[in-house]
């Protein structure tokens, strides 16, 4: 019984991580399109440098 939980448990939270990451590079390709449109800006580059690197970090989690 408790590992059938775990086995759901585990499951879930790999969909609730595969869906984070997929609402990562959605967020990180709307920066590269304002940072086109807009021009660079700082302080975009760098969270979109570090929600890259989450992205990197979630793939290297999920064996991607």
């Amino acid at each position: 019984m408790v590992y059938s939980l775990l086995l759901l448990y585990l499951s879930r939270l790999g969909t609730a991580i595969s869906q984070l990451r997929d609402e990562l590079k959605q967020s990180v390709q709307q920066r590269i399109n304002k940072n086109i449109e807009l021009g660079s800006d700082k302080a975009h580059a760098q969270r979109q440098a570090a929600e890259q690197q989450l992205i990197d970090s979630i793939d290297k989690f999920l064996g991607h």
